[in-house]
Protein backbone atom coordinates (compact mmCIF):
# COMPACT_ATOMS: atom_id res chain seq x y z
CA UNK A 1 0.00 0.00 0.00
CA UNK A 2 1.14 3.75 -0.69
CA UNK A 3 -1.70 4.79 1.78
CA UNK A 4 -5.03 3.91 3.00
CA UNK A 5 -6.80 4.73 -0.20
CA UNK A 6 -3.90 3.94 -3.19
CA UNK A 7 -2.84 0.70 -3.63
CA UNK A 8 1.05 0.10 -5.14
CA UNK A 9 0.77 -0.92 -9.14
CA UNK A 10 1.50 -4.46 -9.56
CA UNK A 11 1.83 -5.81 -6.22
CA UNK A 12 -1.40 -8.36 -6.16
CA UNK A 13 -0.75 -11.43 -4.35
CA UNK A 14 -3.14 -14.22 -4.74
CA UNK A 15 -2.76 -16.49 -2.13
CA UNK A 16 -4.02 -20.22 -3.11
CA UNK A 17 -1.73 -22.53 -1.10
CA UNK A 18 -4.12 -24.05 1.38
CA UNK A 19 -1.64 -24.00 4.59
CA UNK A 20 -0.97 -20.16 3.65
CA UNK A 21 -4.51 -19.63 3.13
CA UNK A 22 -5.17 -21.19 7.02
CA UNK A 23 -1.97 -18.84 8.75
CA UNK A 24 -4.31 -16.47 7.34
CA UNK A 25 -7.36 -17.32 8.94
CA UNK A 26 -6.05 -18.02 12.25
CA UNK A 27 -4.67 -14.73 12.22
CA UNK A 28 -8.24 -13.39 11.71
CA UNK A 29 -9.69 -15.58 13.74
CA UNK A 30 -7.27 -14.95 17.03
CA UNK A 31 -6.87 -11.48 16.66
CA UNK A 32 -7.21 -9.19 19.57
CA UNK A 33 -9.20 -6.30 19.42
CA UNK A 34 -7.31 -3.22 21.21
CA UNK A 35 -8.95 -0.25 22.85
CA UNK A 36 -9.10 3.01 22.27
CA UNK A 37 -8.48 5.94 19.77
CA UNK A 38 -7.35 3.97 16.30
CA UNK A 39 -4.28 6.23 14.90
CA UNK A 40 -2.13 4.52 12.29
CA UNK A 41 0.79 5.16 9.64
CA UNK A 42 -0.43 3.76 6.24
CA UNK A 43 -0.63 0.17 6.01
CA UNK A 44 1.96 -1.96 4.60
CA UNK A 45 -0.83 -4.44 2.66
CA UNK A 46 -4.44 -4.33 2.00
CA UNK A 47 -5.71 -8.12 1.76
CA UNK A 48 -8.91 -10.27 1.23
CA UNK A 49 -10.24 -12.63 3.07
CA UNK A 50 -13.27 -14.72 1.93
CA UNK A 51 -16.22 -11.75 1.73
CA UNK A 52 -14.37 -8.81 4.00
CA UNK A 53 -10.82 -7.18 3.24
CA UNK A 54 -8.68 -5.85 5.86
CA UNK A 55 -5.39 -3.38 6.23
CA UNK A 56 -2.32 -5.16 7.72
CA UNK A 57 0.47 -3.72 8.82
CA UNK A 58 3.26 -6.28 9.56
CA UNK A 59 6.89 -7.12 10.72
CA UNK A 60 8.62 -10.25 12.07
CA UNK A 61 7.41 -10.44 15.39
CA UNK A 62 4.06 -8.34 15.32
CA UNK A 63 1.29 -7.58 13.28
CA UNK A 64 -1.88 -5.95 13.40
CA UNK A 65 -4.99 -5.84 11.02
CA UNK A 66 -7.84 -3.03 10.47
CA UNK A 67 -11.22 -4.17 8.50
CA UNK A 68 -11.54 -1.58 5.62
CA UNK A 69 -15.16 -1.45 6.48
CA UNK A 70 -14.12 -0.14 9.77
CA UNK A 71 -11.62 1.98 10.70
CA UNK A 72 -12.11 2.72 13.91
CA UNK A 73 -11.02 -0.28 15.96
CA UNK A 74 -7.43 -2.08 14.99
CA UNK A 75 -6.88 -6.42 15.83
CA UNK A 76 -3.22 -7.19 16.83
CA UNK A 77 -2.29 -10.58 15.70
CA UNK A 78 -0.70 -13.35 18.15
CA UNK A 79 3.08 -12.83 18.00
CA UNK A 80 2.85 -16.62 15.82
CA UNK A 81 0.58 -15.83 13.56
CA UNK A 82 2.41 -12.64 12.86
CA UNK A 83 5.28 -14.34 12.32
CA UNK A 84 3.89 -16.67 10.06
CA UNK A 85 2.17 -13.99 7.88
CA UNK A 86 5.41 -12.21 8.02
CA UNK A 87 7.43 -15.51 6.53
CA UNK A 88 4.73 -15.66 3.64
CA UNK A 89 4.76 -12.43 2.29
CA UNK A 90 8.27 -12.18 2.18
CA UNK A 91 8.99 -15.87 0.59
CA UNK A 92 6.51 -14.31 -1.65
CA UNK A 93 7.43 -10.86 -2.39
CA UNK A 94 11.56 -11.26 -1.19
CA UNK A 95 11.62 -8.52 1.11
Amino acid sequence: MESFEKIKEDTALEITDEEEIKVFSKAVKSANSEPGIVDVSDPDYKFEYGEKSYFLWISVGSGSIMKTSNTNTIYTLEKDSAKKVFEIITDNYGE
